[in-house]
């Protein structure tokens, strides 16, 4: 099971970081408009979600 939880730490991870790479290469790019505020949020959640699973 921890193995599991490592993995899924992992990929929560990597979401966290491809999302902060779409948002910035996309606002880099003059593309990034506002109704895509909901990449923010999955980054962020992501990246939470992955917080509280180490913590317990």
């Amino acid at each position: 099971m921890e193995k599991a939880n490592q993995i899924i730490g992992l990929v929560l991870k990597a979401l966290a970081l491809a999302m902060g790479v779409a948002i910035t290469v996309l606002t880099i790019l003059g593309q990034f408009n506002s109704g895509m505020n909901v990449l923010t949020g999955v980054g962020l959640f992501a990246l939470a979600l992955s917080a509280l699973m180490k913590e317990s």
